[in-house]
Formats: C-alpha cells, structure tokens, sequence
C-alpha cells in the first residue's frame, strides 16, 4: 500500500495527508457531476423531441435507483469505515479485515434482495411517480445496478476507513466516464444508426448505471489485490485481544454511523417527495395529458437538476476538503481553534459559492439553450433550481459542521423538521405555483434546517460569528459590483451572439465566465481578502499576477 500511495502523491505531515487524500474524493465527486452535464448535452440532442420525455425517465429512475441504493448500502460502509479506522489504530488489523468481510457479504445479500425488491415493484414505483409502463421496463433496467453498488460501496467503506481515499474518488470518475461512454455510444447507436425507438435508448441508459458501478468495482477490487501482501503483514502484527464478535461490532458502527447517512440522504428525499407528488397532483388538478406531464416534469425536476446538482457538489466538496482539521479540533477540545475554524470555512462558503452562483444566476438563459435549447419556462425554473441548490448547498454545510461538533443527532431532527414543513406545503404550493411550487417548499424547509443548525452551532461554541456576517457582507458587495459589471458585458455581447442558439450560448458563457471570474479574482487578490481566506496559496497567486 505504501509503495502505491508513494507513486501517486508525496509525504505529507499525518494530518496534512488526510486532507490531501480528502481532496481526491471531494474532486472526484465534483467532476463526476461536471461529467454527467456535459454527457447530457449530446444525449438530449439525439432524443430529438422526445428529449423532456426521455430525460424525465432517466431522473425517475435515478431517484429510485438512489432510495432503493440507500436501502442495499444500510449505512453499512459509513459504520465500515469507523470501525476500520478504530481497530487499525488499536493495531487490531485482523478484526479490520474481518470486518469488512463480513460487511462485504452482507451487502451482496442485501443487493441481491433490493435489486430482486425493485424488480418486482416496478410497475408500482412507476405508477406512483406518474411515468407509466414505461418507466416500469426501464426501472427493471435499472435494478441490476443494485446488484453489485453495495459491494462497491462496501469496498468505498473499507478504503475511507483506511485513510486512503484516493482509489474512492477515482471510482467515482471511472463510474461516470465509464457509464457516459455507455450511454453516449448505445444511444448513438440506437437512435442515429439504427433509428430505434427512444424508448430502448432510454433502457440503455439506465443500464449504463450497471456498466459504470461495475466497472469502479472492479477497479476498487484491483486496488485491493495490489495490498494483499501488505494485509498479510499487517495480520501478523495484530494484537488479536478484541473479545467482541463481529457482527456486534458492525452493529454498534452501524448505530454511530446512522444518523451521519440519514441526513447525507436527505435531499435524495427532498427530491422523491417531489416526484410522487408533482405529476399525481398537477393530474388531479389540470387537463394536462400524460406526455404533456411527463414534459413539465422534465423542465421542473430532470433538466435543471443537472446543473443544480453542480452546486451542491461544489458546497460539499468545499467543506469535506477542510473537514478533518475541524473534527481533530474537535476532538482536542481546541475551543478557540474551533470557533475560528468554523468562521473561516463560513466565509470561504462564502467567497466561492456566491460568485458562482451570481454567474449561473445570470446565464440561466444561455446554460438551458447549451444543454437543452432555447425554452423561456424551462430557464425561468433553472433561476429558481439554482436558488434552491445554493440554499440547500448551505444547509449540508451546516448538518456537516454540526455533526463534526459531535451533535449528529440535532442535525438529524433538524433536517427532519425542515422536512415536515416541505410535507406540510408541498400539495397547496403544487396546486398553487405549479412548477414553483416544490422548490418553494423545499426552500423554507432547508431554511428552517438551516436556521435551527445555525442557531445550534452558535450555543454549542459560544460564538455569534460576527466576523463572518460581516465578511459575507462585503463577498456579496463585491459580487454584486461584479455581476453589474458583467451583466454589462452580457448585454454588449448579445448584439453580435444569439443566447438562444447553442454555439452562441456556449460563446457567451465563456466571455461572461472569464470576465466575472478575472475581474473578482483580481479585486480580492488586490485587497488581500483572498490570503485571509486561502493563505499562502492566494499569496502565491498575488506574487504571480504581479498584484499590489
């Protein structure tokens, strides 16, 4: 194991390591859900005007395929991963392989039995979600993916528990590039070639689920046989004085790990709420046909996602790339350190989301025609998703900060409460807003999660984070000094580019892009706001572009 992770990345400090291995996953994450929009963009384009259609399909499927993946894992690779951790620095290290095993059998058995469950409830979860027969075929496509991700995740599991989280991120790519090649290729086939029904190509693509987790399953397994010597000279060295049996060990993991999984899946159910309730209440009270429904849902829910989803990625990945030096503090009880910790990582929130979000914000209009084409209703819905991403977005920071101070289970009733409240208003929004309606449920409902963990974070440290309110205010001057400035810009570049074509769309991203990126990179290297932020690594840059 040593000599692999020698080859791959230099020394560091112990805990300088974990952060550095911390950025392999968090970045693996990230662009796998930067992948997937781009994959969309030629998929939808060959859908023709079956496109809305068939994207609502894949996102139903998705959904499912997320709850019933939640169900197969049973939060056993969280406990995995704790349990591992534990025992290898008790220097227990034939537990640990015992362990993960055990976990290994069990969560083929479990997969086995989901995948068998999802099968043959098919017809059922697709009448509930409002997609028909067909989405019934396409959801029995989609079970054999069940078959080997808890496996997969299990081996995640073991690999995060052993601090190396570099082969987790890289399965993460492997599973998007490698379900994208699948997907882009069979559907090329089906529907430029032979000139199938869209339909199969929609079967296909699903599948393409099976082919990317298997092949980062076998990637994890290749991992895992390079270490075999390594293992077997950590066995002799075991201590071998844990009395515990396994399976009492793997439940008590499983216990602690719980809540951490349960408010991890929460916007998985934020987002199956909305799709067993839009379609079933926008039938009961409109003369919209079954096609037409499937069509709003796809300009509802499927196709903003695909960009919304980047956000959250983003937030996620911005917190976890920091999250270990807040939990060693944590556990030494550096109060001081704590408290500076969380302001700073609130303004780091901050500081990269907010000009990120500002710049989606204001080339909603050009990122829906690049992926989709040009739909007035379906941009004005990806202003709102956006929103909603970014709301959301905070609202994991704060269940993750929240948790890293040893409170998992508040962070778990607050996002329960929060989902009450979404369960309360979602059918009189529906019926109200249409469209609008569940993302404004969603909204208030994250709010509330957000405000009640805020509020808890504040009693727990002792802190009011007066210095990071008002650094968010002067983020958000800047920005919106810089989206003025670009929205100049936008508006002079729509005399000569049409944001409604695709190529032009694309153009216009770009110009806006490298503009509004440029200009707020310069003002906060310029008045130092970004070394306090980044450090040394924005220092580095300022030398670099020779900024005053």
């Amino acid at each position: 194991m040593e000599e692999r992770k020698a080859a791959y990345r230099p020394v560091y400090h112990p805990q300088e390591k974990v952060i550095q291995q911390s950025s392999w996953l968090t970045s693996g994450t990230f662009y796998a859900c930067l992948l997937g929009a781009v994959i969309i963009i030629p998929w939808y384009a060959w859908m023709g005007d079956q496109g809305n259609i068939a994207n609502s399909y894949l996102d139903m499927s998705g959904t499912w395929f997320a709850i019933f993946g939640l169900v197969a894992t049973a939060g056993l690779p969280s406990a995995l991963a704790q349990q591992v951790e534990k025992y290898n620095a008790m220097s227990e290290y034939k537990t640990s392989q015992r362990l993960f095993a055990r976990s290994l059998q069990i969560n083929l058995g479990l997969g086995l039995l989901t995948a068998g469950a999802m099968f043959l409830l098919a017809p059922f979860l697709a009448s509930i979600s409002g997609g028909g027969e067909d989405l019934a075929v396409i959801l029995r496509y989609m079970s054999a993916a069940l078959i080997v991700f808890p496996v997969m995740r299990g081996l995640q599991g073991y690999y995060q528990g052993s601090q190396d989280l570099f082969p987790i991120g890289l399965s993460q790519l492997v599973w998007q590039v490698l379900q994208g090649i699948y997907l882009l290729v069979s559907s090329f086939f089906i529907l430029l070639v032979f000139q199938a029904n869209f339909r199969t190509a929609v079967i296909q693509s699903v599948f393409a689920t099976f082919i990317g987790v298997a092949g980062a399953l076998i990637m994890l397994l290749l991992f895992w046989q390079k270490e075999q010597q390594h293992l077997e000279s950590l066995a002799t060295r075991s201590l071998d004085k844990v009395e515990s049996s396994i399976q009492v060990i793997l439940w008590e993991g499983f216990l602690g790990a719980m809540p951490y999984v349960l408010v991890g899946a929460g916007l998985f159910v934020y987002k199956l709420m909305d799709q067993l309730t839009f379609i079933p209440v926008m039938a009961a009270n409109t003369n919209y046909s079954e096609t037409q429904l499937l069509n709003l849902y796809a300009l509802f829910r499927a196709n903003p996602d695909r960009v919304a989803i980047i956000v959250v990625a983003a937030a996620g990945a911005l917190l976890l790339r920091y999250l270990p030096s807040l939990m060693e503090r944590v556990a030494k009880q550096q109060k001081r350190e704590v408290v500076r910790f969380i302001s700073i990582h609130l303004q780091r929130f901050s500081f990269v989301m907010l000009p990120v979000i500002f710049w989606l914000l204001l080339n909603a209009r050009s990122l829906y025609t690049l992926l989709y084409g040009a739909n007035a209703l379906g941009t004005r819905v990806l202003i709102v998703a956006l929103i909603t991403s970014f709301v959301a977005g905070f609202a994991l920071v704060m269940a993750f900060l929240l948790q890293s101070l040893q409170q998992a289970k508040p962070a778990l009733y607050y996002w329960l409460g929060g989902f009450v409240l979404k369960g309360l208003l979602q059918l009189p929004l529906i019926e109200l807003l249409e469209v609008y309606g569940p993302y404004l449920a969603t909204i208030l409902g994250l709010v509330l999660t957000s405000a009640l963990s805020y509020r808890k974070i504040k009693k727990t440290t002792k802190s009011n984070y007066q210095l990071a309110f008002r650094r968010f205010l002067l983020i958000l001057g800047l920005v919106l000094a810089g989206w003025l400035l670009t929205l100049g810009v936008q508006q002079l570049s729509y005399r000569w580019l049409n944001p409604d074509s695709r190529l032009h769309a694309l153009l216009i991203c770009l110009i806006t892009g490298l503009f509004n990126s440029g200009l707020y990179v310069y003002v906060t290297l310029k008045i130092r706001l970004a070394e306090k932020l980044l450090g040394a690594k924005a220092k580095s840059w300022r030398k670099t572009l020779r900024i005053k």
